[in-house]
């Protein structure tokens, strides 16, 4: 319901998307060179798993930590970012096709990740070589979820992909994207 009608986006300026989920490993380093601190019971994934059960607040001090440690700025992607990052250049359901019989070469679900998202690439990548792009851990945008979603935009078309965007400092409801291995398949 959430997902359509499908609208045209425009991305004005060119990005780049991390090939991989960030791990478990990578916030370890953020947590060892900071002061973050969270119930160390909401974080249990380890090594190359992705790191799971962050705030949207915890994403921006990672992300600013990580732009200050390497110079470069990061940053959530919008959703229609994300999207056209998954789509990999396709206009059908999942980058693969229009049919989901071949999800289990693309996605970590509910039923075969074993109570658990297993290591980040450890299935196909997309056609743009993004990995885990459905399935394995659910992905904060910085769109601010809405019921009327980009409706408000109607009558400009293409849509701007950050005129969509409320840029917020922290949001219970930011848009998620990508679905988790908590999840039954579509």
């Amino acid at each position: 319901k959430e997902e359509y009608p499908q609208h045209y986006s425009h991305i004005r300026k060119p990005f780049a998307i991390g090939r991989y989920t960030v791990t478990s490993d990578e916030f370890e380093a953020f947590k060892k060179d900071t002061a973050w601190f969270l119930r160390p019971d909401l974080l249990w994934a380890k090594g190359k798993e992705p790191v799971m059960n962050l705030r949207i607040s915890d994403c921006y001090l990672f992300l600013n930590w990580l732009s200050e440690q390497t110079g470069h700025s990061y940053r959530l992607p919008t959703e229609a970012e994300w999207e056209y990052a998954a789509r990999a250049g396709t206009e059908t359901a999942f980058h693969w096709g229009d049919s989901a019989d071949d999800i289990d070469d693309y996605a970590w679900y509910f039923d075969n990740a074993d109570a658990g998202a297993p290591d980040v690439g450890s299935k196909k990548a997309n056609a743009f070589g993004l990995h885990d792009m459905h399935g394995s851990a659910a992905e904060w945008t910085v769109n601010q979820y809405t019921e009327s979603g980009y409706d408000a935009l109607a009558d400009k078309q293409p849509i701007n992909a950050t005129d969509a965007v409320t840029w917020p400092e922290t949001a219970s409801s930011c848009v998620v994207r990508g679905g988790s291995w908590e999840m039954d398949p579509p």
